[in-house]
């Protein structure tokens, strides 16, 4: 039995080079001591004003289908990152973002937390929270994974929701 490490450099390069890992595109430039730098995916999503949500409605969204974005002081938008993972059933992620990004007045906001199992794209929560607009394009590094290696290898994979997501996924009702 393993402990429940964080993966460093070399074990993530390892997993890749052994497809126990799967991160596409790949770029070992991207590769950190302790975790791998994601890059914004074209695409976003705002919630359409004048509903009421709750868990069980369905949310109702408007698409932007462009390769950039400005993002307003206490504005949220959904995005999602270019590279889709495929994550072992022994392995879970720890997302969170860039403190480049942190310290304009961006937060990088994600469920965080990515179960073994997982294949798709990650959307990302993101929040102005600054007081001046914000530019975010297609292509740059936004956020950060963080691998962890479980004790024992999960005996179900994560077969949720969102699963398979490609792009931008807004709030799926259940």
């Amino acid at each position: 039995m393993t402990e429940n490490l964080t993966l460093s450099d070399r074990d993530i390069n390892e997993y890749i080079e052994k497809n126990m890992l799967i991160i596409e595109p790949f770029k070992k430039e991207r590769v950190q001591p302790a975790s791998y730098d994601l890059t914004l995916g074209r695409g976003f999503k705002t919630i359409k004003p004048n509903q009421i949500i709750s868990c069980d409605k369905k949310v109702k969204y408007d698409r932007i289908d462009e390769d950039k974005i400005v993002v307003y002081p206490g504005k949220f938008i959904l995005a999602t990152t270019q590279e889709k993972l495929i994550l072992p059933n022994q392995v879970v992620g720890e997302l969170s973002g860039k403190s480049s990004w942190g310290r304009r007045g961006l937060k990088i906001e994600n469920a965080g937390f990515i179960d073994p199992g997982f294949s798709g794209t990650i959307t990302l929560e993101i929040l102005n929270e600054g007081s001046a607009p914000i530019v975010i394009k297609a292509g740059q590094e936004i956020c950060q994974i963080e691998f962890r290696e479980l004790k024992r290898k999960a005996k179900n994979s994560y077969d949720g929701k969102y699963q398979h997501q490609e792009g931008t996924t807004g709030a799926k009702e259940g």
